[in-house]
């Protein structure tokens, strides 16, 4: 662990005004033209299939008992379904580390798989910028005997804690081969935080197209919503002049964001899960079809809102969140936190997918 010494803010710049200005413009471009995608209503596309509560999962390498288990991040490898869930050992900080469960797929399907399934941590805080409440809200893509993990990793700081958007590599081993965290470059290199829902395109290139969600703030004015842009995966920089906001929230909505990996249904065609806040404060979940630049070419309303028991009671009441979206023969299944503290599983028909999805013309 290097600079000890310091604190994130003394060694990263924070964006400066006249940057975030810049930003905030173009988001506020984006809310004026491409309100009104969506409407306030829910499509029942989605089937609950079942939840796994923490008491469902025994961690083999750490000493004490999950209190929290959500948040996955999902891949398929060779037979078997990979979740990568934020786990929670405490209610002090609430510090979260990323653990991994493995389940056959045909035992995934027809929920056959013995309870407690194990798990064991596979990402936990070492660094400075990881020390605040830990590494949460995996995203992750499995390429090339890799595992390619986007996730939010939360640095302490004297006056608030710090959201930083991170990217880890493990091999096929689960070995750790590298962590940081991504900034803005303009004249150099700045973070801005919160900073988090991302998901990667493409990890085979060096230069590939983000979604992303960092928080503007300009003046008295926070602006969350759905942006692309072009990470180099070596440096973990994007240049803020290829930063363009996609996804806007509506008016009964607070924010958006990303909510899983992609996953591609064509040559040039990437389905992805989005979240809102609405002033309610519930989170609603929906998908988009985005182009290989990240641009947005359909949209569904809401297809997951929280109805039942687990999803209206639990450590964050009223959640359902994202991460995880696989495919098996012609079903999606959409795997996501539940309250904060569960994992639900959700499956639907890709077609009727489709069918609840609106074509986006761009103005």
């Amino acid at each position: 662990m290097k600079d000890i010494f310091f604190s994130l803010e003394d060694l990263v710049k924070i964006i400066p005004s006249s940057l975030a200005s810049e930003l905030y413009d173009k988001a506020v471009k984006i809310l004026k033209s491409r309100r009104g995608l969506r409407r306030p209503r829910k499509s029942d596309v989605f089937i609950r299939r079942f939840y796994l509560y923490p008491e469902d999962v025994s961690i083999e390498n750490f000493r004490r008992k999950a209190l929290a288990v959500f948040n996955p991040g999902v891949v398929l490898r060779d037979n078997e379904i990979y979740i990568f869930p934020r786990t929670v050992f405490d209610y002090y900080w609430y510090v979260s580390s990323i653990s991994l469960i493995r389940i056959g797929i045909r035992e995934f399907v027809e929920e056959s798989f013995e309870k407690p399934v194990k798990a064991r941590i596979i990402l936990s805080p070492k660094n400075i910028w990881e020390l605040g409440k830990g590494l949460e809200d995996p995203r992750v893509t499995y390429l090339d005997d890799k595992f390619h993990i986007l996730y939010t990793a939360v640095a302490p700081s004297q006056r608030e804690i710090i959201p930083l958007q991170a990217y880890a590599v493990l091999n096929s081993s689960l070995e750790d081969m590298r962590r940081g965290f991504i900034k803005i470059i303009a004249d150099e290199e700045y973070i801005v935080y919160p900073w988090k829902d991302s998901a990667l395109l493409d990890v085979s290139r060096r230069e590939t197209t983000l979604m992303t969600r960092p928080t503007i703030r300009y003046e008295e004015n926070v602006l969350e919503i759905g942006w692309r842009g072009i990470i180099d995966l070596d440096n973990l920089t994007i240049n803020h002049r290829s930063l363009e906001p996609v996804f806007p929230f509506e008016e009964w909505e607070l924010k958006t964001g990303w909510s899983t990996n992609v996953l591609k249904i064509s040559s040039n065609e990437y389905l992805i899960g989005w979240h809102a806040v609405l002033r309610s404060m519930i989170y609603a979940n929906g998908l988009a079809i985005i182009d290989e630049d990240g641009e947005l070419k359909a949209v569904s309303d809401y297809m997951l809102v929280p109805e039942t028991f687990p999803e209206l009671y639990g450590d964050r009441p009223g959640v359902i969140f994202g991460c995880g979206l696989i495919k098996i023969n012609d079903l999606i299944y959409w795997i996501g936190g539940v309250s904060d503290f569960a994992i639900g599983v959700y499956v639907a028909e890709l077609d009727k997918i489709f069918e609840n999805m609106r074509d986006v013309k761009i103005k």
